[in-house]
């Protein structure tokens, strides 16, 4: 990912980018007024995204909670992002191409990612009143720093242990994390 070329004439509402992105092509992030291309990424990132998506898929089939790909745009207050997988449980138009409302955030990091998806990204998932899980995901090694939302601010749990197992309990799901690397490298070094 990185960081949009171009001057602009004025500081850019969260409105102005969503209007100029949906004329674009390519898809671009919109943090603290930067905007950032979203680039491609690798086999390890897209097996980790496709397992958690899976597995939250499946275990909130048939309740109000649904789970998403990265294709669907989340608005906190200014900033618009796409993150890797996204839960939300309120009713939302299927035509829609953002939420406002998710309740589990996932970002799976690659080296170049990382520091902003741990920085800016995660100060902007913040703002969010309905956000009650954030899940930031290694995919050069066994690493899953779960963040949950508490009356007095944020909990957070280091997972590095393939056998571990994430409580999600504001969707009354639970994550593997060995089904989250299953088919990654990380899984394969693991078990060589």
């Amino acid at each position: 990912m990185s960081e949009a070329a171009g001057t602009f004439p004025k500081p850019w509402t969260v409105e102005d980018f969503l209007a100029w992105e949906s004329q674009q092509e390519d898809r671009y992030e919109f943090v603290d007024g930067i905007l950032r291309a979203m680039t491609g990424g690798t086999v390890d990132h897209a097996t980790i995204i496709g397992n958690v998506f899976g597995a939250l898929r499946e275990r909130l089939r048939g309740g109000p909670c649904r789970a998403y790909t990265p294709d669907l745009k989340v608005k906190a207050g200014e900033n618009v992002m796409y993150p890797d997988v996204v839960v939300v449980c309120a009713p939302s138009d299927p035509k829609a191409t953002e939420v406002t409302d998710p309740v589990v955030v996932v970002e799976v990091l690659s080296k170049s990612t990382s520091d902003y998806d741990r920085g800016r990204k995660w100060l902007a998932y913040q703002s969010i009143s309905t956000l009650a899980h954030f899940l930031l995901v290694s995919q050069d090694e066994c690493r899953i720093d779960a963040f949950r939302r508490m009356e007095n601010g944020w909990f957070s749990e280091t997972f590095s242990d393939v056998e571990g197992q994430i409580v999600l309990s504001a969707i009354n799901a639970r994550l593997n994390v060995r089904d989250i690397y299953e088919g990654s490298s990380v899984a394969a070094r693991l078990a060589g």
